[in-house]
C-alpha cells in the first residue's frame, strides 16, 4: 500500500493507495465517485458505522464487519462478509471465486443500478445486522485434504507443522488450496518449501 487511509473521506479524496493510480484522476475511486458517495450514504443512513480496513471503506454493526466497499475498473463492489446467509431470490450476489465460502458480492455499475436495487440492498443490510445480533452460525465448509507432500514434510519438520497449526483457519485454507492446485508432485513440493518462511511468520500465502 502506498498510503494508509484513515477515514472514508480520505479514501474518496485520494483513492485507496493500493496502486500507482493513488491521488491521480485515473484512480477508479474517482471514476465511480457518485456511486461510492451514494452507496456510502445508503449504508450509514441505515445504522452502519464506517471505518477503513484493508485500504477500503468498511461498514460495521456493533463493531462487526457487514460489508466492504471498493472501486473496480468496471463497477463498485459491495462485499457482504456473511453473504452466504443472505436471501437472494434474484441471484444478484456472486462469489469472490471458486473457493469462496462465506462472502458474497453485489456489483453496481451506475447510480441508476443502485437506485433500482435499493430495497434489496436495505434487506441485505437488515439481514446482516440480524445475523450479527443473533450470532447466527455460518454453514460448515467442506474440509480440504492435506496434500501428501505436506504431510510428509510435517513428519520431518515439526517446526513447520507447529507453525501451520497456529495459522488462522482462513490462512490454512488458503495454503491448502495453493498447494493442492499444483498438478505435479514436484510443483506441490516446491510451493510448500517456498511458503515455509511466510508460514513461520504467521502470514497467509498471498501476504507480503
Amino acid at each position: 500500500m502506498l498510503s494508509k487511509q484513515h477515514t472514508v473521506d480520505d479514501f474518496l479524496r485520494d483513492g485507496c493507495g493500493r496502486c500507482d493510480k493513488f491521488q491521480t484522476l485515473t484512480c477508479y475511486v474517482h471514476l465511480w465517485a457518485e456511486v461510492l458517495k451514494e452507496t456510502r450514504t445508503l449504508l450509514t443512513n441505515h445504522g452502519l458505522s464506517e471505518a477503513i480496513k484493508w485500504g477500503q471503506p468498511c461498514f460495521t454493526w456493533h463493531q462487526k464487519t457487514v460489508v466492504l466497499m471498493s472501486a473496480r475498473q468496471q463497477f463498485v463492489s459491495l462485499s457482504f462478509f456473511k453473504g452466504v446467509l443472505l436471501k437472494d431470490p434474484q441471484s444478484l450476489l456472486v462469489t469472490q471465486g471458486e473457493h469462496s465460502h462465506i462472502a458474497r458480492i453485489f456489483n453496481i455499475d451506475s447510480t441508476e443500478h443502485l437506485h433500482s436495487h435499493q430495497q434489496q440492498l436495505l434487506s441485505w443490510i437488515e439481514e446482516s445486522k440480524l445475523a450479527i445480533t443473533n450470532n447466527t452460525p455460518l454453514p460448515k465448509r467442506a474440509q480440504l485434504d492435506y496434500p501428501t507432500e505436506l504431510v510428509a514434510i510435517f513428519l520431518t519438520d515439526p517446526h513447520y507443522k507447529k507453525a501451520f497449526a497456529k495459522l488462522t483457519p482462513g490462512r490454512q485454507r488458503g495454503y491448502l488450496i495453493h498447494f493442492s492446485s499444483g498438478k505435479k508432485s514436484s510443483t506441490r513440493n516446491s510451493r510448500i518449501q517456498k511458503c515455509r518462511a511466510k508460514i513461520m511468520d504467521g502470514k497467509g500465502w498471498n501476504e507480503r
